[in-house]
């Protein structure tokens, strides 16, 4: 690939390493990746690789098994140059490299996979796709809905000068993602999915919030506890997710211990999310709604009939 080179035969700083890849299935497709540093280009990394062919072969890259012509197997991850000699790549700045992917179970233990997953809610920016695909197709361990995980966070919300210490479930990490990385969808579809795996839409979790100029009258600082997931949704301004959660079984009338004098149900969290508008208005008719359906008689069904009297309730709004 001469085009690879510069005049007078010296290697062009900017030159791509090119792979021919054969996936699973006799899929092959080429990738190209930075090989060489280059002005305003950091050098591509095992992990780049990996990621693209997650892209391209939908094989997550801990289930990726690469092999070189030789048979020699590539490991490590996003902290390997390409080109590193250990790594035998350097032939790819050359000529396309032939390597072959098939896929292996995730070799990772219990704790550092679910370590893995919640990192896929809060890096920056988020990987949701990885963590969609981590709960719909577990290979190995599987991912535990309902476990609680401590991060620091430099976040909008609660924190000013650092960054500030969270210690919540997957499902209200992933509420956390904010709107200007990840579509809604993207969120709703790891919402929807960690309650059909079981994760408790009552599971709650605690925040540390620091407190500085331009922070709004709804911020003090301290500790939040018993935060639930409902109150994050409200807080994001999602009314899809505060459907969803109410639909399998958030309790509307739960209290969080939150700071300051504005009481702890989940309508509090709109000031502190500085949610406002129709949205506003919808969240605030789901949360009656439910608020109905949980003081209705018992042996009153939703939709208003006494299946032990056959009389008939006064009509209550549906969740929908």
């Amino acid at each position: 690939m001469s085009a690879l080179k510069k005049k007078g035969g010296r290697p062009d700083t900017g030159a791509l390493m090119v792979f021919k890849v054969k996936g699973p299935g006799g899929r092959s497709d080429s990738i190209s990746l930075q090989g060489r540093a280059a002005q305003g280009r950091r050098v591509a990394t095992l992990g780049n690789l990996r990621a693209e062919l997650f892209k391209r072969f939908d094989v997550l890259p801990f289930e990726q098994h690469l092999e070189l012509k030789d048979g020699s197997v590539l490991q490590g991850d996003d902290s390997n140059p390409l080109d590193a000699p250990f790594l035998k790549l350097g032939s790819a700045l050359e000529k396309a490299l032939p390597l072959r992917l098939s896929t292996r179970t995730d070799p990772r233990h219990t704790a550092e996979k679910n370590a893995a997953f919640v990192d896929c809610l809060t890096s920056t920016p988020p990987k949701l796709d990885i963590a969609l695909r981590m709960l719909r197709h577990p290979s190995g361990v599987p991912i535990d809905p309902n476990l609680k995980a401590t991060a620091y966070l430099d976040r909008f919300e609660t924190c000013v000068y650092s960054r500030s210490r969270s210690c919540l479930p997957p499902i209200t990490y992933a509420l956390w993602v904010e709107k200007k990385e990840k579509k809604e969808a993207d969120v709703v579809a790891v919402v929807e999915e960690l309650l059909a795996q079981g994760a408790d839409p009552n599971l709650t979790g605690d925040e540390d919030v620091s407190c500085g100029s331009g922070m709004g009258g709804a911020r003090y600082p301290g500790t939040m506890r018993e935060i639930s997931p409902l109150c994050h949704a409200v807080q994001r301004g999602s009314a899809e997710c505060v459907l969803r959660l109410l639909a399998a079984g958030a309790d509307p009338n739960h209290r969080s211990s939150v700071l300051g004098p504005e009481g702890g149900l989940p309508e509090t969290f709109l000031d502190r999310g500085f949610v406002k508008g129709a949205v506003r208005d919808d969240i605030l008719a789901l949360l009656a709604a439910a608020r109905q359906l949980c003081s209705a008689p018992s042996g009153t069904s939703s939709g208003g009939t006494d299946r032990q009297g056959g009389g008939t309730a006064p009509p209550r709004p549906p969740l929908k």
